[in-house]
């Protein structure tokens, strides 16, 4: 049984490291087109959201919400719940990718994908990512929604 758990843990915790890691090295080399905390021009992390809930599938939510929880920590934050951004960020991408697997037609393991096919989830992803962590920002600041802390 325990055999059995260790590789999706092991998945899982690939996952938050390669996060971290892209998430800090993404501050590193783009600090300069940082807004602020919450709002990069470019954030390369995304990709890897992406990649790996294309691979990994719901293993890739726990990894991205531990990767975000310390990415939160780690750059000391203090602003909005660090668990409910966390959960925006695992769930986020599995559900584009799974709304783009219908709206595409593709099935689970994507053979038919390719270019085309992977800048649209790629879009799709993107709007879902910037919609719901906004909404979640805006509610918290306008209206105190959400804190929890």
């Amino acid at each position: 049984m325990l055999a059995r758990l260790a590789k999706p843990c092991l998945v899982v915790c690939l996952i938050a490291l390669v996060w971290l890691s892209f998430y800090q090295l993404n501050s590193y080399l783009f600090h300069h087109l940082k807004h602020n905390s919450f709002v990069n021009w470019v954030f390369v992390p995304h990709g890897v959201r992406l990649v790996c809930t294309i691979i990994f599938a719901e293993l890739a939510i726990l990894g991205l919400f531990l990767g975000t929880l310390l990415s939160y920590h780690l750059n000391d934050f203090n602003f909005g719940n660090p668990i409910i951004l966390a959960l925006i960020s695992g769930f986020n991408p599995y559900f584009a990718v799974r709304f783009s697997q219908y709206w595409l037609k593709l099935d689970n393991l994507f053979s038919h994908l390719n270019a085309r096919r992977l800048i649209i989830i790629s879009l799709i992803s993107a709007i879902f990512n910037s919609v719901i962590h906004q909404f979640y920002l805006h509610m918290r600041v306008n209206f105190g929604l959400l804190m929890m802390r």
